[in-house]
């Protein structure tokens, strides 16, 4: 399995676990994704995944707050429910590419 396999199957997780669905967004992020580089995504997918990672990194913190924290606050229901979204889209797309088991 691929690092990126392995991080979005852990954002999974978290989009499924407890909290609000923002705090969900944030770990899903922060805990996973946000050590992903873009070359370890598939071609087709790298430029909407820069997108991705400036949206979700795009306002400043606010004193105990980090950026991905700061930038998810902000959102409202709609962007929350397309980051989250997006994060089964390139999860599915992702798992479609890697190797069959042996």
């Amino acid at each position: 399995m691929s690092y990126a396999w392995e991080k979005f199957h852990g954002a999974m997780h978290a989009l499924a676990g407890r909290g609000s669905q923002k705090e969900r967004l944030v770990s899903a992020f922060v805990d996973n994704i946000s050590n992903v580089v873009p070359e370890e995504i598939p071609k087709e997918r790298r430029e909407e995944f820069s997108r991705f990672i400036e949206d979700m990194t795009r306002v400043e913190p606010w004193e105990n707050e980090g950026t991905v924290e700061a930038t998810v606050n902000r959102m409202d229901e709609r962007q929350v429910e397309r980051m989250i979204e997006y994060i089964f889209n390139i999860h599915d797309t992702i798992t479609r590419h890697q190797e069959p088991l042996r």
